[in-house]
Order: structure tokens, then C-alpha cells, then sequence
């Protein structure tokens, strides 16, 4: 929103001004994957990713519209890029730090994914990191991010960054209650209380949560029908051009 606010004052309240945003970050995205193909292969490789991304079905539906999602990638691959970058230029580490703790403001589902790919990255580079980099600015890089992060750490704490997710989350679904609820009434042995056993509420969520996990990885999602909701994808086609298998079985 933050971002939207140059843009609204320039072109007005207008579809320029609201959606201009998005394809701002969006086309940035395209060069970050540029430099960070270039930095971890080469040229080439950073020009073909760059090309994939910009012409990406996925990554079009969302820079044409004002979703936050252009922006969270973008941010993603330049504190991947900086990372990277950080492991020969320490100031870039902390560049990186900075970075990655501002994606969660910037869209909530950050905080559950951007945790793990940080540990994957320190993971992957300990010798680098514990090499080159000295102790006063890996404690700077941790204090930089402590700092930044703070603020909404004590708002998930406190419930009030968590409405989104209660809304949508299967856990707080009524319709999915009232489900185990009723199946718990119309079937199995009730004096036995077997219904219980095969109606329940775990047993209901684990179900409901693998098949929303393995639908977007379905040929359907990706490559015939896109995401249900026509907000998130283009009409009649999926989020993935049908090329891209290869490149995805590669």
C-alpha cells in the first residue's frame, strides 16, 4: 500500500495509479532473476530466466492487477541476489537481512516460507558465511533483523495480524464443523462410539489440507485450468505454459 502511495500522487486514484505498482515490482522481479541467475551460473542462464519470468502466464496475471504478490517475489530474489552477493561483501549481507524481514509486511504468507529458505541458505553456505564473514557483522545482520521483525512478531502475538488467516484457514472453517458434526450423528455405531474414530475434526483437516497442497501441484493447476479463482489466473489455460514441463522434468 505503502509502495501504491508515489504512484496514486503522480496518476491519480485511477487504474494507473493502482495497478502501475504492481507492474512496477513485477518488471523488477524480471531483473533480479536476471542477476541472481548471472551471479549463481552465468549470463545465459540469467537471461533465459529473466525471459521465462517476463513471459511467465503467472507472473503477468498478477503484475497487471494490484496484488502484493509481484512485490514479495521481487523482494524474495534481491535477498536471495544480496545473499549471495554478501557471501564476498559483507555489507550486502546485511542488506539481505534487511530485505528478507520486510516481506512479511508486505504479504503475510512470507512469514511461514521466508524463515525456512533463510535456514536453507545459511544451510548451504555455512563455510562461506563462517569463513569470510567476521562475528561483529553476523551480530549486526541478526540485530538489523531482530529489530525489523519485532514489530510484527508482538502483532502475531497479540492476535491481530492473525484475522486474514482465521478467516481463511481450514482450521476455523464452520462448514468443515459442521461436516464432522453431522457424520459424527448419521453414521457408525453411536453406543460403540466408533464415529469418532473415522469423524473426526484431525482427521477431516489433514484430509482437506493434502488435497488443497496437492492441487496446486496438479496437471490441471498448472497446465489446463489455472486457479479456480479467475482473479489468480488467465481464462481457459494454466498458470504454466505446456513447454515448461520439460523444463520442469529437467
Amino acid at each position: 500500500i505503502y509502495s501504491t502511495v508515489p504512484f496514486v500522487g503522480i496518476f491519480g486514484l485511477n487504474e494507473w495509479g493502482v495497478r502501475l505498482p504492481a507492474a512496477f515490482w513485477g518488471i523488477l522481479g524480471v531483473f533480479g532473476i536476471y542477476l541472481l541467475g548471472k551471479k549463481l551460473f552465468n549470463e545465459k542462464v540469467g537471461l533465459f530466466s529473466a525471459l521465462f519470468l517476463a513471459l511467465s502466464p503467472w507472473h503477468i496475471q498478477y503484475s497487471r492487477a494490484s496484488f502484493e504478490v509481484t512485490m514479495l517475489m521481487t523482494f524474495i530474489i534481491f535477498g536471495t541476489y544480496f545473499f549471495v552477493q554478501g557471501l564476498t561483501n559483507k555489507k550486502l549481507l546485511l542488506l539481505s537481512a534487511l530485505v528478507f524481514t520486510l516481506t512479511p509486511y508486505i504479504y503475510s504468507t512470507a512469514a511461514i516460507f521466508m524463515p525456512f529458505l533463510v535456514v536453507i541458505l545459511i544451510f548451504l553456505f555455512i563455510k562461506e558465511i563462517s569463513s569470510k564473514a567476521s562475528k561483529i557483522s553476523l551480530i549486526s545482520v541478526i540485530l538489523v533483523a531482530s529489530i525489523i521483525i519485532l514489530p510484527y512478531v508482538i502483532q502475531t502475538l497479540s492476535g491481530r495480524s492473525g484475522e486474514r488467516f482465521s478467516i481463511i484457514s481450514i482450521f476455523t472453517n464452520q462448514v468443515l464443523q459442521d461436516k464432522v458434526t453431522l457424520a459424527q450423528k448419521f453414521q457408525g455405531d453411536t453406543s460403540v462410539g466408533l464415529e469418532r474414530i473415522f469423524h473426526n475434526k484431525p482427521l477431516i483437516w489433514v484430509q482437506v489440507f493434502t488435497l488443497n497442497y496437492l492441487r496446486a501441484f496438479s496437471p490441471e493447476f498448472i497446465f489446463t485450468q489455472g486457479d479456480p479463482n479467475f482473479r489468480h489466473s488467465i481464462h481457459e489455460m494454466g498458470q504454466m505454459y505446456y513447454f515448461e514441463l520439460i523444463l520442469l522434468l529437467i
